[in-house]
This record gives structure tokens, sequence and C-alpha cells, in this order.
């Protein structure tokens, strides 16, 4: 049974995620309903080389942040100092990751204004990044979903602001992501360093600890996050933007059922670099896979069946290609709640080395399958390559947490009786905040 504490987390987590999910949906009508998808391609590309670079400057900081805190090991003060420092070395190294990105991959219609305008972005999305670890670490869940829901909420405001007035652009999106990410940025500093005293100098003396175990943590991130996006760069190579769009849109929507994995691995991970109990953290990571593994289960079967009436509705027939990319991309999908909750659990332990070694060999098989399978198949082959990779990375991945935590199969893939009190807490919960907010 789930201690109340780790429930009421997980639901507020899961309350965040299913506003994100919601904003990111919208998002994705407005951009594809003005741009279509030869448009929503080319605004995809754009963004996928800053992030890459953002996953890489950003040098696992926020990772070593929150276990740092958690172990106890520095004052927030001193922390926060440290992190003004390296917010300047990692922004300009991203900036420069990113230019050398744009010319390694160049591309005509990628002007030199959009890329000015993410670049501008960069150092206040390390920003808010960062201030997120921080309150991670302290456990201050609502202060760290703030700072996840926020700038796509505001993002989207924006979006719509433009839409309306009939000025929607690729240019004019690349600026409302650019406007999210320096509001959110404001507001986190006020939120982290009001009434803080900062201390450079003592800053300056914790920065090579920071470093030291976050270069394992940005090295795991990095991989992780090629696994996910490496597609696209290959797409935008052997294929077209159009094939860029349907597939992107197809990955936006199969990734919506992550709410929950990806809500309990954030909970996971603050709570595991606060833990000194092994045992019942293996207790608790098992239910929350059991019970996460079966609501994308169910999830996938209703997105397996809705796909061509959500796809057309919202999406319009420019897009139909995408219903069969959804579901060649479910079986991965549905396996990649391992990979969140196991893999923020071996994070949050201070063993990222063990992500480095299972998911280095996957993404070079992801890297072959997508140069296989894209120039026959194109968006379809970047699904099959995906799913091929999710799902032997989440099977490696739970057979490395079996032996290294010392569990058994019984344990994390059994389901129980008690297990199902979760979900009718958190059911209880909602309908119990629902009544309260009518009355």
């Amino acid at each position: 049974m789930l201690s109340k504490n780790l429930l009421k987390d997980i639901t507020g987590v899961l309350g965040s995620n299913l506003f994100i999910l919601t904003n990111n949906l919208l998002i994705s009508i407005l951009i594809a309903r003005t741009l279509g998808p030869v448009g929503k391609g080319l605004f995809e590309s754009i963004f996928i080389i800053p992030l890459l670079a953002i996953s890489l400057a950003e040098m696992g900081i926020s990772r070593s942040i929150i276990y740092y805190i958690g172990k106890k090991t520095f004052k927030n003060e001193i922390i926060l100092s440290a992190l003004l420092i390296l917010l300047l070395a990692t922004s300009i190294i991203a900036i420069v990751l990113s230019i050398l990105l744009f010319v390694i991959f160049k591309d005509t219609s990628i002007t030199l204004q959009y890329i000015f305008i993410l670049l501008i972005g960069i150092p206040f999305r390390l920003f808010v990044i960062y201030c997120r670890g921080f309150f991670l670490g302290n456990e201050k869940l609502k202060e760290a979903n703030l700072l996840q829901w926020l700038p796509v909420f505001i993002y989207l405001i924006i979006l719509s602001v433009f839409l309306v007035t009939h000025s929607f652009t690729i240019q004019n999106g690349l600026i409302s992501f650019t406007l999210s990410s320096i509001i959110v940025a404001i507001i986190a500093w006020k939120k982290a360093y009001y009434k803080q005293i900062i201390k450079l100098k003592e800053g300056r003396v914790i920065i090579f600890k920071l470093l030291k175990l976050g270069l394992l943590f940005s090295v795991a991130i990095f991989i992780l996050f090629l696994n996910y996006r490496i597609d696209i760069l290959i797409l935008k190579q052997l294929s077209t933007f159009k094939q860029i769009g349907i597939y992107t849109l197809g990955v936006s929507l199969a990734e919506q059922l992550w709410q929950l994995p990806a809500a309990i691995g954030i909970v996971m991970i603050s709570r595991s670099v606060n833990s000194t109990d092994y045992n019942k953290l293996n207790k608790e990571v098992a239910i929350v896979l059991r019970l996460s593994f079966l609501v994308l289960f169910f999830g996938s079967i209703f997105l397996f069946f809705a796909a061509p009436l959500l796809i057309d509705f919202f999406y319009g027939q420019a897009f139909s290609e995408t219903i069969l990319v959804v579901r060649v991309l479910l079986p991965g999908i549905l396996l990649f709640s391992i990979i969140s909750i196991i893999g923020n659990t071996f994070a949050g332990i201070g063993k990222a080395i063990v992500i480095i070694k299972i998911f280095l060999p996957v993404l070079i098989l992801n890297i072959l399958f997508n140069i296989i399978f894209i120039p026959i198949y194109g968006a379809i082959g970047a699904a099959m390559a995906t799913n091929i990779s999710y799902t032997t990375g989440a099977i490696i991945l739970l057979i490395t947490y079996k032996k290294t935590m010392k569990t058994t199969y019984k344990e994390l893939l059994f389901y129980k009786k008690a297990d199902f009190f979760f979900i009718e807490n958190i059911l209880l919960k909602i309908f119990n905040k629902n009544k309260n907010g009518l009355n």
C-alpha cells in the first residue's frame, strides 16, 4: 500500500501533467491547423536543435542539485549561488552548440531570424530547469509543478493572441515560445531567490562537485534525449518536412499516455534522493510500476481505436497518415512506463551510469533502424525504429533493476489486491476536490 504522502505527491504532479496535456493538445491543434503538415514539420525541425544543445549543455546540473539537496550536503543559499555562475557558463555553451548544429544541419528554410529568436530564450529555459531541480530536491513539488505547466500555458496564450489577430506565423510561434521562457524565468527567480543571500564566493567552491556528479547525469539525460528525438534529425536528412510534421504529431499524441508514469517518475526521483530505506523504496517502485503499466495498457487500447476520429476531427484529413504512426508507436509507449519510473529511481540513488550503459547501445540500435527504415517507410519507419528502441531499453532496464536492487519479477510485475486502492484513492481525491470546488 502506498503512503498518503506519496499518493498526495503523485496526485498533485498528475494533475499538473494532465493540465499540460490539455495545453499541449491545444497548441498542436493550433500549429497543425494553421501551418499544415509541411509547416509543422519545419516548425518542429527548428526546435529540435536548441533543445538538443540545452540537453547537452545543461550538464546534468539539475539532477545533481536534486541529489545534493536531498542528501543535505550543501545549504540552499550556497547551491543557489553556484547556479548563477553555472547558468552563465552553460548558457554560452548551449548557444555555441546550437549555432554549430544549425551550421552542420544547414537548411535554407531556417532563417537567421528564426535561429536568433530561439537563441535568446536559451539562458531563461536553462534557469527554469535549474530552479525546478532545486524545488524537487527540497520536495517542494507544488513549486516544481508550477515551473512545469506554466511555460506551456503562457506559450498557448501568446500563440492564441497571434491566431486571433491573424498574425500567426512560424516566426511568431518561435517568439511565443521564447517569451514564455522569459516570463517563467522571472517567476522562478522570485520563488527560488526571494530573500536568499547570494554568496558567489562560497558558491564557486561547490561548482566542481555539482559538475562532477552532474556530468554523469548529463550524459545519461543526453543519451535518453537522443533516443527520443534523434529520429527527427534523421527524418530531416533522409525525408521531407511533411513526413516530419506527420511523425511529430503522432509522437506528441502517443506520448500523452505518459502523463501518469511521468508524474510518478518526478515524484520517485524526489523521494529516492531523500530515502534511506531502500526496501520501502523498492515496494513503492513496484506498486507504481504495476499500476502505471495497467493504466497505459487501457489508454493504449483507447488511443488505438480513437486515433482516426481524434486526428480527423482535430487536425483534418491532411494528417491522416498520422493514424498509423500512432498505432505503431503504442507498444513502445506502453513499455516506456518502465523507463520513466525505474530510470528516475536509478538517477535519484546516484546510479546514472546504469542508464548510460543501457541506453547508449539502444541509441546506436535506434539510429541504425532509423537509417534503414526511414528511406523506405518515411514517418512510419521512424515510428518502427522508435518502437524497437523503447521496447529494448525498457526490457533491459527492468532486468537490470531486478538484479541491482535485489528484488524479484514477481514483486515488480504481479498484481496484488491492495494495488487497486491506489487508483481508488486517486479517484476519491479528484472527486472530493471537485465536489469541494462546487460547494
